[in-house]
Parts: structure tokens; C-alpha cells; sequence
């Protein structure tokens, strides 16, 4: 979190830098040629290039402080879940099928291992990024904060409904690969005798079933995406509409500073993709946690095997004789 504060703050120094010379050069006119660089000009050079240096380095440390807890985390709930396997009775595999236990070391296990440390750290990244963007459009534009409170209850329950939505269909999507893996796996093991019996098009239809079923979900998915971001380009649209109000409104009344404004109508422009990018990696840190929630289900809640209180001692050498 302070690696991505530091990277907010130095984004906004420079963006504020390149403001205070943009204005130095609207104060003698946009127009005017007599404008000219001050002769220690490689300051402003020397000072953004440090910034850009500073920004690139707190990236790579928050980058890399995720890579020891996501070594660690995905280490321990692998071992808890081969445990538990190890110690399950006979009855859980017959009950279970393969395809099950190999999404869940597979598919699941992956996500843990590659996936929620990436969307963590875009979370914190992305979040940092529409604060700053919020304050400097309240900066420009000191008046859009008044309609910034209705818009932030929309964009709640957008975002509530949406989170909600997505986190049952990721839970379908897991569900529906378990199927597929079990069926390519009887479907090897079995063709002797899927070719003798001629079962070839009862196997195909039943995987295209299958198949289906594992595709919708998907398609789903894709389709609550595309019911998010619609939304956010109606608000946005709206906030760049109070915008150009607003400081229509502030040039017809006061003499205001114009660089001033379109600062704020420039970073308006940009509420939208932060919007999209904060609820969206947040909902994909949820859909993430779903592979976790599956694999704790196997390390907590199944059964295990009694263990001997008496466990019988035998020799070395054992068995010597030919009787029990």
C-alpha cells in the first residue's frame, strides 16, 4: 500500500509540475514568441527524469514484496491439500471423480500461484490511480464535488450487483471444468472399449455437452463485463457533461485561471478507465478467491482416516517365516 501511495504522489508532482510551466506560459500568452526557456532549462529535465526514476523503482519494489507471500501462501495450501489427499479414505475416491482432484492441484492451485498476487497488486495500483484522479479533477473543478455524492451511490450498488453477479458465475465457471477433465480422462481410459461397443457419437455428444455447459458460463462472464463497462461510459459521460457545465458556468461569472480547468476536464476524462479498472480488478480478486475457497474445501472439510492407537512393532527382518 505505501509503495503505491509513493507511486500516486510522484505521478502527481509531475503531473503538477508540467501544470506550473504550462501556466508560466499562459501567464505571457500562448501566442506570444517572446516567450523563452530559462537558461537553467535542464532543471525541469533533471527533475522529471528523477521522478521517472523514482516511480520505476517503488514499481519494482511493489512488484517484488508480493513475490515471498505468494511463494509461501501457495506452498502452504498446497501441502494441506496433498495431506489431506493422502489421508482420505478409499470411499472418497470412488465417490469423487478424478476430474475433480485434478482441477483442484491444476487449475485452482494456478490461479493461486500466478493469478491473485498479479490482481492484488493492480487493485492496490488501480485504486491509488482513481484517487489521484479524483483529486485532481476536484482540484480543477472544486464545484464537480458536489455531484460526485449521487454519483458515488450509483456507483456503488453498480458495483455491488456486479461483484455479486460475477463472483456466482466464476463459481459456475470451476464447476463446469471439473466435468471436462473427468471425461477426457474415462474417454483414454476407455476407448477399447468405446471403439468395441461402438459408443463413438454417445462419447462425442456427451463431451459436447459438456462442453456447452463449461461455455456458457464463460460467455457469461464476458457478458457481465460488458454490462459493467456500459455503465461506467454512461457515467462517465455524465461526469464530463457536469464538467463542461461547470466551468461554462465559471468562466460566464469569474475570472478564472483556463489551465486550471482544463486540468480538471483532462483528468475527468479519465474517471471512467480508473472506474473500470478499480471494479474490475476487485472482482477478479473475488472470482480469484474462489480457486482458494474451492481448495480449502479440501483441506478442511474432508474425511480423514482413523489413525492405529496401536500401531503393531515388527523386526527388521520381517517377514522371516511363512505365517502371520
Amino acid at each position: 500500500i505505501s509503495t503505491a501511495a509513493g507511486t500516486l504522489t510522484l505521478k502527481n508532482q509531475s503531473n503538477s509540475g508540467f501544470s506550473g510551466f504550462v501556466n508560466g506560459k499562459q501567464n505571457r500568452g500562448l501566442f506570444d514568441n517572446s516567450f523563452s526557456a530559462p537558461k537553467n532549462s535542464t532543471v525541469y529535465l533533471e527533475v522529471y527524469g528523477a521522478i521517472i526514476a523514482g516511480n520505476i523503482l517503488i514499481g519494482i519494489g511493489r512488484v517484488l514484496s508480493f513475490i515471498p507471500f505468494q511463494i509461501r501462501a501457495t506452498k502452504i495450501l498446497h501441502e494441506k491439500m496433498l495431506n489431506s489427499i493422502m489421508k482420505a479414505p478409499l470411499h472418497f475416491f470412488g465417490s469423487t471423480p478424478i476430474g475433480v482432484i485434478i482441477n483442484r492441484f491444476s487449475s485452482d492451485v494456478y490461479t493461486i500461484d500466478s493469478d491473485v498476487p498479479i490482481e492484488v497488486n493492480i487493485l492496490l495500483s488501480t485504486l491509488c490511480e482513481l484517487i489521484g484522479v479524483v483529486v485532481v479533477t476536484c482540484y480543477g473543478l472544486p464545484y464537480i464535488m458536489i455531484s460526485f455524492i449521487p454519483l458515488a451511490v450509483l456507483y456503488y450498488f453498480i458495483q455491488k450487483y456486479y461483484r455479486c453477479a460475477s463472483r456466482e458465475v466464476k463459481r459456475l465457471y470451476s464447476v463446469s471444468q471439473s466435468p471436462l477433465f473427468s471425461h477426457f480422462e474415462e474417454t483414454l481410459n476407455g476407448v477399447p472399449y468405446i471403439h468395441s461397443f461402438r459408443t463413438n457419437s454417445l462419447v462425442q455428444n456427451t463431451g459436447m455437452k459438456i462442453l456447452k455447459a463449461y461455455q456458457r458460463a464463460d460467455y457469461c462472464l464476458g457478458a457481465a463485463n460488458a454490462w459493467l463497462s456500459l455503465r461506467l461510459e454512461l457515467i462517465t459521460c455524465l461526469v464530463i457533461v457536469l464538467a463542461s457545465g461547470i466551468i461554462l458556468i465559471q468562466l460566464s461569472l469569474e475570472d478564472v485561471d483556463a489551465s486550471r480547468l482544463a486540468l480538471g476536464l483532462t483528468f475527468a476524462l479519465s474517471i471512467s478507465e480508473a472506474m473500470d479498472a478499480v471494479i474490475s480488478t476487485y472482482a477478479a480478486v473475488e472470482k480469484s478467491f474462489v480457486s482458494a475457497e474451492r481448495v480449502m474445501q479440501f483441506t478442511e472439510n474432508l474425511p480423514i482416516e482413523s489413525a492405529v492407537e496401536d500401531p503393531v512393532s515388527v523386526n527388521n527382518s520381517w517377514p522371516d517365516r511363512g505365517s502371520i
